[in-house]
């Protein structure tokens, strides 16, 4: 059996990942190299409609870039500099996933991929966050 806080592709990352970004009451930042994955964007489509604060930080690549443009209204950051090779999801700065899974189809259903699913360490939280926004994506 697998811990509650473990996220492991293809097993449980889905559903692991979406019940995270489902949980957000008020403010959730994604902050990974990239995301593309139809299902994961229809769910923070949906959030956005609810008036939740999505803050998006992702890599310079063409994936991106093209996602970007079709979700324009979103606060969506794309750097160059660092390469931004992160795979992070901070919930209402309470909850946080780190990983290796980049927010793609393939990562989320078909690479071994092995992450974790923390609560209430405002110390790791508070020093992704501080790296986030000197990226300059807030």
């Amino acid at each position: 059996m697998i811990p509650s806080h473990i996220v492991i592709s293809p097993i449980n990352a889905r559903s692991k990942i979406e019940k995270l970004i489902l949980s957000t009451d008020k403010e959730l930042i994604v902050y990974v190299q990239t995301l593309n994955d139809d299902h994961i964007l229809s769910l923070l489509q949906s959030l956005y409609d609810k008036k939740k604060d999505i803050q998006i930080c992702t890599a310079d690549n063409e994936s991106n870039r093209a996602r970007m443009i079709e979700f324009s209204q979103w606060k969506w950051k794309i750097i160059r500099k660092p390469y931004l090779h992160a795979k992070v999801i901070i919930v209402d700065r309470n909850h946080i996933f780190i990983g290796s899974h980049n927010l793609t189809t393939n990562a989320i259903e078909n690479n071994r991929e092995i992450g974790i699913i923390l609560d209430n360490r405002t110390d790791i939280v508070e020093q992704i966050y501080n790296n986030f926004i000197s990226d300059g994506c807030r």
